[in-house]
């Protein structure tokens, strides 16, 4: 396993010099005096920029190291990837939120690279490049929807509906934004954390899934949600026991794939979140000869989680991928 050694400070006589600058010329008579031209100008004592108050600033801290946790140490936990290859192996993210839920995923990764033509948008797709890109969106916004929940610890359900058969979602998405422009305002800027999904039901009528943290005032929204879409004709339900977050983010991913089954237009949305949730990722490397699954056991033993469940398909054909979890 390779060391890295700290960098010798190298002193200032063997540096390179800074070039000198030439005085300028006196002003004349009427310049005034005791006053330098040099903006930095330094002193014999400390050679430091001077502050309003007179004083020298104080030199900056140095640094922490950053924790061994928070990027995977490999030199222990997983096998150092060779320094010739850095970017060939396996490539494991590992998000752990907190309360024992922890999930891996690994992937293939090599030198080689697909090349993409300059425009992809002007080459026409067929029919298949088509329902192959469609599926990889529903897998990405079920992937969010799963991850955003997890993270943001949001445990309660809000379900906003219309007594009307309401089936237009752009004008859903309307009313959503109108809502949460009333919440955000009552709340006086306060974090508000959200993800909402729309569920189209047999009817073609319209309800959107909200999955929040904590308690929630069911009167003052049922006011602010009729007041967003100008009409009595809506209500608000909230779920007021608290959800498991796995149970939540499969209940709420599933109305995605149910949406694109039903006819999802191009270009509309499929899930809003509210900004500022981060997701926590950990990125390692491993090298092609690592016992996957026996690594991804004693990684999750490191972070006080049981691998409950995973599924490797890194030697199927097709798309090579691994993933686990605690639940």
């Amino acid at each position: 396993m390779s060391q890295e050694h700290p960098t010798k400070p190298v002193p200032a006589s063997e540096g390179r010099q800074a070039p000198s600058r030439p005085s300028l010329p006196s002003k004349g008579p009427g310049a005034r005096s005791g006053r330098s031209n040099d903006r930095h100008r330094q002193d014999g004592k400390s050679g430091a920029r001077r502050g309003r108050s007179g004083s020298a600033p104080q030199a900056r801290p140095a640094q922490a190291p950053e924790p061994a946790s928070s990027r995977l140490d490999t030199g222990t936990i997983c096998d150092r990837v060779d320094s010739e290859a850095p970017e060939v192996g396996y490539r494991m993210v590992l998000r752990d939120y907190g309360e024992g839920l922890v999930e891996a995923s690994v992937t293939i990764k090599r030198h080689e690279r697909k090349h993409r033509p300059a425009n992809p948008g002007l080459e026409e797709k067929t029919p298949e490049q088509i329902e192959e890109n469609k599926k990889r969106a529903v897998r990405r916004a079920r992937t969010t929807v799963r991850q955003t929940i997890m993270a943001a610890q949001l445990d309660h359900l809000l379900t906003l509906t219309y007594r009307a058969n309401q089936t237009c979602p752009r004008l859903a998405w309307q009313h959503f934004a109108r809502f949460m422009r009333l919440v955000r305002k009552w709340r006086r800027g306060a974090p508000y954390s959200f993800i909402a999904v729309l569920e189209r039901q047999k009817r073609g009528a319209i309800h959107i899934h909200v999955a929040v943290h904590g308690f929630q005032d069911v009167k003052a929204l049922r006011s602010m949600w009729h007041q967003a879409i100008g009409s009595s004709e809506g209500n608000i339900d909230v779920s007021f026991k608290r959800q498991p977050l796995p149970k939540l983010a499969r209940y709420l991913s599933k109305y995605i794939t149910k949406d694109i089954e039903s006819g999802h237009d191009q270009g509309d949305h499929r899930y809003k979140r509210s900004r500022g949730i981060v997701v926590p990722k950990i990125v390692a490397m491993l090298p092609f000869h690592v016992a996957v699954d026996a690594k991804l056991m004693e990684l999750f033993d490191s972070h006080g989680a049981a691998l409950v469940f995973h599924k490797n398909n890194l030697n199927a054909e097709g798309a090579k991928w691994l993933w686990g979890c605690s639940w």
